[in-house]
């Protein structure tokens, strides 16, 4: 399990950073003067890359599913279990809404959409809620018995970029996968631990 959850982390990210680096992306966001004139002479580009944005997180979030299902079953410890499947739940509805409005913008092919506020709030829930749920995870890692190099830079990349989110209003969207890329690399080559070490990890870092 924990492998799988790995490498569909780093699968999500592959193709969410793919949607995020397509030509009309880059010039969009590289502050070209008339954004809606360079989505109406690519709307297909347009409408792919925000696709593959939206399937890419929800990939994440199944990945930090599987993630929560290797914690609970190497990890006793209730308190544990509820913060990881708290975390899998954030994730998944951050992005449902994330995804839901990439969608809406694919759609309407459209820089200023009609459905402004609901994209809005769509975002606002996925930025502020994704990180929450990142913090949880690596949380709940060290509890389990995941060594402290893997949970503390979890906890801290997503820390950071949540404090960054709360200052700017908003971070470049490839900002917001670092740590979970940074989890599914790390967990191809964490030796999976035994559910006698759980708790064991964390204790140790408050000593």
């Amino acid at each position: 399990m924990q492998r799988i959850a790995a490498v569909t982390l780093i699968i999500g990210t592959a193709v969410a950073w793919f949607g995020e680096s397509r030509p009309v992306i880059t010039e969009i966001f590289g502050g070209a003067p008339d954004p809606q004139q360079v989505i109406d002479n690519n709307p297909t580009a347009w409408s792919t890359a925000m696709l593959l944005m939206a399937v890419g997180t929800v990939i994440i979030a199944v990945g930090l599913l599987l993630l929560s299902r290797q914690i609970q079953r190497v990890c006793d410890d209730q308190t544990v279990r509820r913060i990881s499947n708290a975390a899998a739940a954030l994730a998944l509805l951050g992005s449902l809404a994330y995804a839901t409005g990439r969608t809406i913008s694919a759609a309407t092919q459209a820089w200023e959409s009609p459905y402004e506020l609901p994209i809005t709030v769509m975002w606002i829930t996925f930025s502020i809620g994704w990180q929450v749920a990142l913090i949880l995870m690596g949380y709940a890692l060290l509890r389990s018995g995941y060594p402290k190099w893997l949970g503390w830079p979890v906890i801290v990349l997503a820390g950071l970029i949540l404090i960054g989110v709360v200052i700017t209003g908003g971070l470049p969207p490839g900002t917001y996968y670092f740590a979970a890329l940074f989890m599914g690399i790390a967990l191809l080559f964490v030796r999976e631990p035994q559910p006698a070490a759980s708790g064991a990890q964390f204790e140790g870092a408050s000593a």
